[in-house]
């Protein structure tokens, strides 16, 4: 008799959103070295209306695209489920990166927890 694969569904899920919560720190770390090289270039931090336009458009001292604007269509920098990640300077030198997680919203734990350049930067 074949195996029931409903109850191997439970157990599957939480893998999957590992691999998305890792895939979703990746991002972010490549992220985060955009922003440096943005920084170092142009003497400065992108504001948040600069984001994530330069990303896949380049800025007035790089013209080239720190993203392939070919793998982000519309400029649009994606996390694994699908919600713009979000970007903010703390200060003049410093910033944040984060995605929202499963839900999209705030907050949260397991899949729903937001990933963070900043919690990133601690664990270093």
């Amino acid at each position: 008799m074949p195996p029931d694969l409903t109850e191997t569904r439970p157990r599957a899920a939480p893998r999957l959103n590992t691999g998305k919560h890792r895939k979703a720190q990746l991002d972010i770390t490549s992220l985060r070295a955009c922003v440096k090289m943005f920084q170092m270039r142009e003497h400065r931090l992108p504001t948040e209306s600069d984001w994530p336009g330069f990303l896949t458009q380049g800025s007035q001292n790089h013209p080239d695209p720190y993203l392939d604007p070919q793998r982000h269509p519309g400029g649009k920098i994606l996390d694994p489920w699908g919600n713009s990640y979000v970007y903010r300077r703390t200060s003049s030198r410093d910033f944040e990166i984060r995605s929202l997680g499963a839900d999209g919203k705030k907050g949260g734990t397991g899949a729903n927890a937001d990933i963070s350049s900043k919690k990133q930067q601690r664990r270093k």
